[in-house]
Order: C-alpha cells, then structure tokens, then sequence
C-alpha cells in the first residue's frame, strides 16, 4: 500500500515537473507583418518606390539639432528645366528650377520646394536661360546658410560670358544660390550678398568698408571693395546676377589655362562641392562637357569629344582658385593627367594647366573599354580613412552600364586611380533584370549609416525613364588593395529595413554571440558584416550549411526586438525559399515566442531564369519583444539541383546577412 501510494506521489511530482517544465518553454506564434501581399510596416521597413521620376539627384540629410524647423529630413533636388510659375506669388522671380522632395524614412518622399515644387528663384535678369541640370546640396556650419551647386544654360549673345555661340551644350556653366532654409528659395550668388554674411556693421546698421576691404564682424578683413564700393570674391572679381560665378572663359581664369579656342569655350556640368573634414580646405568637382571645340578637333581615328572630370580648391563657398585645376577622371582610363607647365609673368610664377584633351597623359586603358564609353560624370568625394574616393558615372545616361563607379586617391586632387576590378559600387549584374542604369549619385550620412541616392531606370532597359533610388552603402577593408573600399547594398526594389535614425534601432545581430548547427563556423562572420551579396566578387561572402541549419543569436543584455531580417543568398542554387523557423527567448516567459515558415517574397527571384534579385529577404516585423536569445532554422530551397547540372541532391543553403531590428531593452 505504501509502495502504491509512494508511486502515485511521483508521479504527480513528475507530472507537475512536466507541466512547469512546458509551461516554463512554452512559445507563442505571434502576429507578424511579412511582404508578401505587396505590403509591409512602414514604421521599420522602407522600400525604393521610385516615385521622383527625374535625375541627377543632389541630397542632403538635416539634422534636427542644426536645423530644429527643418530637421529630420533627408532633402533631394533633381534635374529639371526650368518652369514659369502658375501663381504670381513669388515677387522677382520669373521662373524655378530644382524640383525638391524630403523624406524621413527615405521611402515616402514629399514635394517641398519652396517655390511651387521647386527650390531655385529665378529672376529675368539671371543668367540661367533654360536648363538647370545636376544640383548639390551644401550646409555651412558656421553661418546656418544652404548652399546649391548646379550647372545651367546662359541666353546666347550674354556679354557676361563667352562665347556667344547658338549651340546648347558650349553654353553650359557652373552655379551656385544660397538660401536661409534647405527649402528655399535659393538665389543666384553675387559677392555682395555672400560677403554681407561674415560682415560687420556700424551703428547705422552699414556694411563696415574701411581702406578697400570689407570688414569682418571682429573688424578682420573679409574681401576687397573696388573704386565703385562693388564687394568683390577672392580673386578680385565682383559677381553679379548677371554672370556665372565660375566662369573659365574669364580673364582671371584664362591666366591659368593652356589649350582654349579663340572663343575661349569649355562648357562645364555637374557642380559637386567638398569641404576637406581634417584641413576645413574647400573644393570642387565637375565635368568638361561635350562641346563644338572638342567635337571639331575630333577625327575618324579619335574622338575627343568626351566628358572628363575635373577639380580644383576653393578659395571660399563662392570662389574658385583657377590656378589649382587639376584633371581627375578620362573615359576608358585607370588614371589620367593633363598637361602643365610653369610661367613667370610680371615676376609672379604660376603654373598653367592645358585642357586640350590632344595633350592629356593617360594611363591604363580598360579592357571594357566599351563600358567606359566616352562618358565620366556626376562626381561626387567622400573621405575616409586617410583617403578621398572619387564617385563617378561612366557610359552615359542612356547606358545601362550607367553606374556608381569608384576611384581612390591619397590627395582631393588627385591623381585617382579608378578601382575597376570592384566597381560598381552600385550596377547592374550578371542577373540584374529589374534595375539598370544606377548612376550619377550623392551620399547622405545619416546616424551611424552611409546611403547612395542616385537615379536609375525600373527594368533592364531605361524604357521606365528616370526616376531616384535609395540603397544602403559601406566602407569595408579590401584585402587585396590594403585598405577600405566602398560596397554597395544595392540597387534593392526589395523592401529593407528603414534608416536607423528613424526607427530607433539599430542591427544588435552585429553584437549577438552567434553559433551555428549544420553550417561552416568559417564564413559565420558573413552573417553580420552589413553586406547581402550583390556584385561577383562578394558572392563568397555568404554563410554555407549543408543541409538544414540554425544560427542562435545571445546577449549577454535584454534586448528590445521588432524586425527580423534574413537575407537570401545571390545564388539561385543556394537560396532558401522560406524559414522554417525564429524562436524569440524572453527576458521572461511572456515573451517567448515563435514564428514559423516564414517566405520570401517570389518578388524577389526569377525562376524562369534560374536567378535571384538581390537583396531579398524572410523579413517580419512584429510588436516589440524582450529577449536575451534567438535561434534562426532554415532547411528549405527553392531548388535542390545543382548549377552544372550533376546528379545527386544539392542540399547547400547559403545566408548573406542577417539584420536583427532591436536595442538595449529599457
């Protein structure tokens, strides 16, 4: 008797053990958005929805402790010719360039151009004719000013310019507004206007002109008055409504340039401004653009009518040091220079620079010289690391070849040396039959995030027209060349999470001790290196399991989880058509949970051509859970043969990254 009831004493505490034991472990299927209806939580997710259909995207992301009114928002300009406005309600102005749209979360873009969509005023007494193309975006720390670097048409006969000429593309300048607000309205600079910012003034509220020069607000000379009490820039020259502020025709420029035409044309695009972080030095950069000269200088054996990209330093915002023009990028060449020579004139020696192209050096033709085609363009710098990278567009817009390129250099100004074994940065691929034509860009740094903004054609021809794309891009050492280059998460149509700096989150994978069941310990870095696999030289750089696999991700902190991301392989045989499971261990139980067989999106791969669209991902968001641990499970492929068509069963499934949407949990 007493032996039953012993055994029935067990197995109640057994039962009891069990029943805590599930209890404890139990975890709840919970509600998740996914993708594949079309739709998705736009409060972490973003998607390129290229509705901004123009080109030539100029950005610039505003913070809210520099700018509390107009903070918070990524602003982009686009080519646009310029429109007469419909209202009479903007005084002086005739007509506005730059369509201009903001966005928060890079995806829902708004029009907010202060004059009727747009953000350039422009006046009958301006010298921008007709075009308005390419524009940057540019803040000033110091004064709170927005600066907007473009190119534009001057009339034909405008005695401010030379030359005089009917045909379009020898009428091309460099412009420059400024405006109090990134909106607008921006006005074409003069001198007086520009120098009145860093003025002082007397009691009756006048500029302080003192000996010929105006007077800073500490009394320190800014710039030089002339005879009439015209303000003028650093070189000595007033700048007025009338004339390009960047003008190589001009006397002050000629002093410095060998190898114009008697009309003195070098027409010139694609404004790009860059203000050196470590010696507050200023620069710019730009294209020598095709022209009736290099057109008749041209032969059946050579064609030097080419866009070429060139730089010189600032003296300011506003003015240019002729004397340090330098030639940075040639069509079809890994480096290139032009050449120079030294002059004493008047006991003053200088240097001279030749732009006639029949006189550059040029180095290391391409062997896709076809690719290069007679078009480098849309520059834009960035620094990093002890070095400047050159971005630049070759081929031409029309191009699907069109793309974000890169070249390295230890100087601003050169010389650059084109990175073609890893360029693009962001392109078309091998398998790319969604998005072509990804080129002429700008970089925003938002939070601790880098992103390209550039145009692009929707398909794998340009037969959607232009429209502006958004895509993830970072720095990232190269073995080979022994420093960083850029690589780029792009282009995507596929839907990623939205900017850190607008949801809140950042990707907390990156600080998870991972391990792995049924996968290479080898290539587990590959999980959180903040890069899904797009161009050929990076396709290795993928997790490999053979066969079903789970990665745990632990904290050794509570974490606050809302997103999950993982993105697919780039190769059709490796990819994973779903995953099986993500289990979610809570802080506490209540937060235990699971989401099974959770799909990629048939959006993103081609089965008819055995290919996957880049980017893709099983992605969910859901209401933000507490958790230390989590365990991914994928098994399932969307094919098991293999690539070279052997037979057998081909179980590897590959993982490019993982993006888990969290923070430190409160």
């Amino acid at each position: 008797m007493k032996k039953k009831v012993l055994l029935a004493f067990v197995a109640i505490v057994m039962s009891l053990f069990c029943f805590c034991s599930c209890a404890k472990n139990k975890y709840t299927a919970i509600p998740y958005y996914d993708t594949l209806d079309g739709k998705y939580d736009t409060s972490v997710m973003s998607k390129n929805l290229l509705k901004i259909s123009e080109g030539d995207p100029g950005a610039l992301w505003v913070d809210k402790e520099d700018d509390p009114e107009y903070g918070g928002y990524c602003y982009v300009a686009v080519t646009t010719i310029n429109n007469k406005l419909k209202k009479d309600e903007y005084p002086g102005f005739s007509k506005a360039g730059f369509e201009m749209y903001r966005s928060a979360d890079l995806s829902s873009w708004e029009s907010c151009g202060a004059i009727e969509g747009s953000c350039l005023g422009i006046t009958s007494s301006d010298w921008i004719d007709t075009w308005t193309w390419a524009p940057e975006l540019y803040r000033d720390d110091e004064t709170g000013m927005y600066f907007l670097y473009f190119s534009a048409s001057v009339a034909a006969g405008n005695p401010n310019v030379s030359p005089s000429t009917a045909y379009m593309y020898d009428r091309m300048y460099l412009g420059i507004a400024m405006s109090e607000t990134p909106v607008g309205p921006y006005k074409v600079v003069t001198s007086q206007d520009y120098y009145s910012l860093y003025a002082g003034k007397d009691a009756e509220g006048e500029l302080r002109i003192q000996d010929g020069y105006l007077l800073g607000k500490n009394g320190e000379r800014v710039t030089t008055v002339n005879a009439k009490g015209e303000i003028e820039n650093l070189n000595g020259d007033v700048i007025t409504d009338k004339m390009p502020p960047v003008n190589f025709g001009s006397e002050t420029a000629r002093k410095y340039i060998d190898g114009m035409n008697e009309s003195y044309v070098w027409p010139c695009i694609d404004a790009s401004f860059f203000k050196d972080e470590t010696t507050g030095k200023m620069y710019m950069y730009f294209v020598s653009h095709l022209s009736s000269y290099k057109e008749g200088i041209s032969t059946s054996e050579t064609n030097y009518n080419k866009n070429e990209i060139w730089g010189l330093e600032m003296k300011d915002y506003i003015t240019p040091d002729y004397s340090t023009l330098r030639l940075l990028s040639y069509n079809g060449y890994k480096s290139c220079a032009a050449e120079e020579r030294t002059v004493t004139e008047n006991g003053e020696t200088f240097r001279k620079v030749n732009v006639d192209p029949r006189k550059y050096t040029l180095n290391d033709r391409f062997i896709e010289i076809d690719k290069d085609a007679t078009v480098n363009e849309g520059p834009f710098v960035l620094q990093h690391d002890g070095k400047y990278y050159l971005y630049y567009a070759p081929c031409g817009t029309g191009s699907i070849y069109y793309a974000i390129c890169q070249s390295v250099s230890d100087s601003p100004l050169g010389p650059f040396v084109k990175l073609t074994d890893y360029n693009p940065v962001i392109g078309i691929n091998e398998t790319n039959d969604y998005m072509t034509c990804t080129g002429h860009n700008s970089f925003v740094e938002i939070g601790n995030e880098l992103y390209a903004l550039y145009h692009c054609n929707w398909g794998e021809t340009k037969q959607y027209g232009r429209c502006i794309a958004v895509d993830r891009v970072q720095f990232m050492y190269n073995e080979e060349l022994g420093y960083d280059i850029l690589y780029g998460n792009g282009p995507t149509l596929s839907v990623q999470p939205a900017p850190e700096a607008y949801t809140g989150y950042t990707n907390i994978a990156k600080t998870a001790k991972i391990t792995v069941k049924g996968g290479s310990k080898d290539n587990v870095k590959y999980l959180t290196d903040g890069l899904f696999t797009v161009q050929p030289w990076t396709w290795d750089w993928e997790y490999t399991a053979d066969g079903e696999t789970t990665v745990t991700l632990e904290w050794s902190t509570p974490q606050e989880v809302s997103a999950v991301f993982v993105y697919n392989s780039a190769n059709y045989f490796t990819a994973f058509d779903k995953v099986d499971n993500i289990t979610f261990v809570g802080a506490t139980a209540k937060d235990n949970a699971v989401i099974n067989d959770l799909y990629c999106n048939i959006e993103n791969v081609n089965e008819n051509d055995l290919c996957m669209r880049q980017g893709g991902a099983a992605c969910a968001s859901f209401k933000p859970l507490k958790i230390k641990k989590m365990t991914v499970k994928v098994s399932s492929k969307y094919t098991y043969e293999y690539e070279d068509g052997r037979d057998g069963k081909n179980k590897t499934v590959n993982i490019s990254e993982l993006y888990v949407m969290g923070k430190e949990a409160a």
